[in-house]
C-alpha cells in the first residue's frame, strides 16, 4: 500500500570556494583606521554609542585623542564608517555566495550561510550595531546606509524569484522579511562553538522557507 509523506531536504551545500581577488579586504584591518573601527564598533556595542568617549577610543588602539581627527571629522563619522564598511564588506560576500554553482534553491541556501556568517562570524559585533545604534545616525547618514543596503536586498530578492518554484509560495518581499527575521533571531541563542555548526544551521533555516514535495513510500 502506498502512502504519501511530506519531505523536505535542504540543497547540496556548494563548494567552499577561497575568495580570491574579487573580494575586497576589509578596511577594519591591522592599520591603525582599521583599529580605530574595529575598537569603535566593539566599544560602542559594549558601552553605548552616547557614553563612549574619544578618549577611550584613542586608548583602546593605543594613539593620542588628536590623531583620531587624522582619519575621521567627528564620533558620528566613525559611528557611519563602521556602519558602512560592513554594508560594504557583506555585500560583496553576498555576492560572491550569489555567485555559487548550482540550482536556484542552493544559491538562496548560499545566501542565508553567509548572512549567518556575518552575523556570528568576524563581523558580529559591527553587523548587531547596525541595528543597536541606528537611530544615533542622524537623518542624511541614515539616507546613505540605506542606500547601501539597497543592493545587499537586491541580491536578496533576485535569488528568492529565481528559486520559487522550490520555496513557500509567498511574494519574495514578504518571503525576504520572514526569512530575515529567523536569521537575526539566531543571535539570541547560537553559539558558533556549539553542538551545531554553521553549515547545519544554514541547512535548518533553509528548510523553514522550502517547499514540501510529496514523497510515495
Amino acid at each position: 500500500m502506498k502512502s504519501t509523506r511530506a519531505s523536505r531536504r535542504a540543497p547540496p551545500r556548494p563548494k567552499r570556494r577561497v575568495r580570491g581577488a574579487a573580494q575586497r579586504v576589509s578596511r577594519m584591518d591591522d592599520t591603525p583606521r582599521g583599529r580605530l573601527l574595529r575598537a569603535a564598533a566593539h566599544l560602542f556595542l559594549e558601552k553605548g554609542y552616547e557614553r563612549t568617549t574619544m578618549r577611550e577610543l584613542a586608548e583602546a588602539v593605543g594613539i593620542l585623542s588628536g590623531s583620531i581627527f587624522h582619519h575621521f571629522d567627528s564620533k558620528p563619522a566613525i559611528l557611519e564608517h563602521v556602519m558602512r564598511e560592513v554594508i560594504e564588506l557583506n555585500t560583496e560576500r553576498l555576492e560572491h555566495a550569489a555567485a555559487s554553482p548550482g540550482v536556484p534553491c542552493a544559491r538562496v541556501r548560499a545566501l542565508i550561510r553567509s548572512e549567518l556568517e556575518s552575523i556570528h562570524g568576524d563581523t558580529s559585533e559591527a553587523m548587531t550595531l547596525l541595528f543597536a545604534e541606528w537611530r544615533s545616525l542622524d537623518a542624511r547618514a541614515q539616507k546613505r546606509i540605506l542606500a547601501l543596503r539597497e543592493r545587499y536586498e537586491q541580491i536578496w530578492l533576485e535569488a528568492i524569484e529565481s528559486a520559487r518554484e522550490e520555496l513557500v509560495p509567498m511574494p519574495p518581499f514578504l518571503f525576504r522579511r520572514l526569512l530575515g527575521g529567523a536569521i537575526a533571531a539566531t543571535s539570541l541563542w547560537y553559539a558558533p562553538t556549539g553542538a551545531i555548526d554553521i553549515d547545519e544551521l544554514a541547512d535548518a533555516v533553509f528548510l523553514l522557507g522550502a517547499k514540501r514535495k510529496e514523497a510515495r513510500a
